[in-house]
Protein backbone atom coordinates (compact mmCIF):
# COMPACT_ATOMS: atom_id res chain seq x y z
CA UNK A 1 0.00 0.00 0.00
CA UNK A 2 1.25 3.46 -0.87
CA UNK A 3 0.71 6.40 1.43
CA UNK A 4 0.63 10.02 0.34
CA UNK A 5 1.03 13.19 2.28
CA UNK A 6 -0.65 16.58 1.70
CA UNK A 7 2.31 17.94 -0.27
CA UNK A 8 2.07 15.15 -2.84
CA UNK A 9 -1.61 15.87 -3.43
CA UNK A 10 -0.94 19.61 -3.85
CA UNK A 11 1.84 18.91 -6.34
CA UNK A 12 -0.37 16.60 -8.39
CA UNK A 13 -3.17 19.17 -8.47
CA UNK A 14 -0.78 21.93 -9.52
CA UNK A 15 0.75 19.83 -12.30
CA UNK A 16 -2.65 19.34 -13.91
CA UNK A 17 -3.29 23.10 -14.11
CA UNK A 18 -2.36 24.87 -17.35
CA UNK A 19 0.32 27.56 -17.01
CA UNK A 20 -0.75 31.12 -16.21
CA UNK A 21 1.80 32.60 -18.62
CA UNK A 22 3.87 31.26 -21.51
CA UNK A 23 7.17 32.82 -22.64
CA UNK A 24 8.11 32.92 -26.32
CA UNK A 25 11.14 34.03 -28.30
CA UNK A 26 10.27 35.56 -31.68
CA UNK A 27 12.92 35.55 -34.39
CA UNK A 28 12.57 37.07 -37.83
CA UNK A 29 14.09 35.66 -41.00
CA UNK A 30 13.24 37.86 -43.92
CA UNK A 31 9.46 38.25 -44.01
CA UNK A 32 8.80 35.22 -41.76
CA UNK A 33 8.52 35.23 -37.97
CA UNK A 34 9.21 32.12 -35.91
CA UNK A 35 7.73 31.77 -32.41
CA UNK A 36 9.59 29.36 -30.13
CA UNK A 37 8.12 28.47 -26.75
CA UNK A 38 10.89 28.83 -24.16
CA UNK A 39 9.08 28.64 -20.81
CA UNK A 40 5.94 28.76 -18.71
CA UNK A 41 4.87 30.14 -15.32
CA UNK A 42 2.29 28.99 -12.78
CA UNK A 43 0.74 31.05 -9.97
CA UNK A 44 1.78 30.26 -6.40
CA UNK A 45 -0.96 28.91 -4.14
CA UNK A 46 -0.87 32.13 -2.07
CA UNK A 47 -1.16 34.24 -5.28
CA UNK A 48 1.98 36.20 -4.37
CA UNK A 49 4.32 35.07 -7.13
CA UNK A 50 5.02 32.67 -9.96
CA UNK A 51 6.90 29.42 -10.42
CA UNK A 52 8.88 29.18 -13.68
Amino acid sequence: MTTRNKNTRRTEARETQPPSLIAYHVSERGEKKFWTRIGAAWDHEDARGLTL
